[in-house]
């Protein structure tokens, strides 16, 4: 789709870079990554230090009965560097090698990609040690809230009228049920090392015709200092005439696996593929006559 909407539904937006163990820096080395971010306008330093359990159960084979269960327990710790909005930030997490780019505040892919890459570029150079950590994997997750408008019923949003909204296939969308919610998930394998993750939930409104929770649970973000202003567009200001119903949310996960140093990691090109699939699977579920309108599509 050659355009964008102005009202777009987008809310949440995440890119990450699975890599291999970022390597442990030095005092001086930690000083230059928190220069390098600030002179890319990540001015905010945030650390969390969490604890993570683990629980393993051994069993007896011979009885078929638990023998022994052992309890690990790790730091899981975390270093976010914040732009002056609160609403870009990028997160580093030592032990599992994740560089992760979190906006709440998206435009245009070209400028996601465009600020990984300058964050990447600039690591390199400024801190050499991180020049050969490997790269597995690349992915972006994409939220989109949406929330009908003016007389609309949340299936007017969609190609299928509704069909694929969880509550209309399992045919209790209009059940007289004091709440009612569902979700569906699929998968594809579009090759062999990309993946395609589409969630959809469908929620009710509260009382006041308000969302009631605009995360799906695995989006949200535990630690109060990471946590981000998210903004809900419904496009209309007059609260008062908002009625009780359902939204949608929809999350859109792709995956592609590599094997490459993080200085050869181009994150656009990378991604394209996955990012071009996505957006035509996105372009498939909604009725874009319905769309361009409540959202208003601009070829700007």
């Amino acid at each position: 789709m050659a355009g964008r909407y102005k009202q777009a539904p987008l809310i949440y937006m995440v890119a990450r870079v699975h890599a291999s163990a970022i390597p442990k820096l030095t005092s001086d080395q930690k000083a230059v990554l928190g220069q390098t971010m600030r002179a890319l306008g990540y001015k905010e330093e945030v650390d969390s230090i969490s604890q993570e359990l683990g629980v393993n159960v051994a069993l007896d084979n011979e009885n078929n009965e638990e023998s022994s269960i052992q309890v690990n327990q790790r730091e899981f710790k975390r270093r976010a560097y914040f732009d002056d909005s609160k609403k870009n930030v990028f997160i580093f997490e030592k032990e599992s090698g994740l560089i992760e780019f979190r906006t709440t505040a998206y435009t245009k892919y070209e400028n996601v990609t465009n600020k990984i890459q300058s964050v990447i570029n600039a690591i390199c150079n400024d801190i050499p040690v991180c020049k050969d950590i490997i790269v597995r994997e690349i992915s972006l997750t994409y939220l989109d809230l949406i929330f009908p408008i003016r007389d609309r019923k949340i299936s007017d949003y969609f190609r299928s009228k509704g069909d694929i909204l969880p509550l209309s296939i399992f045919g209790v969308q209009n059940n007289n049920d004091v709440t009612n919610f569902g979700s569906i998930q699929v998968t594809r394998l579009v090759e062999a090392n990309k993946r395609i993750v589409i969630s959809l939930e469908q929620l009710p409104t509260n009382d006041k015709g308000l969302p009631t929770k605009v995360l799906p649970s695995h989006l949200v973000e535990r630690e109060s200092k990471f946590q981000m202003p998210v903004s809900v567009n419904i496009g209309n200001p007059d609260l008062s005439t908002l009625k009780k119903g359902h939204y949608a949310l929809l999350t859109t996960e792709s995956g592609t696996m590599l094997s490459l140093e993080l200085q050869d990691l181009d994150f656009k090109t990378s991604s394209d593929t996955i990012h071009q699939e996505t957006s035509s699977m996105f372009n498939e579920l909604i009725d874009k006559k319905v769309c361009d309108l409540d959202w208003e599509f601009t070829k700007e």
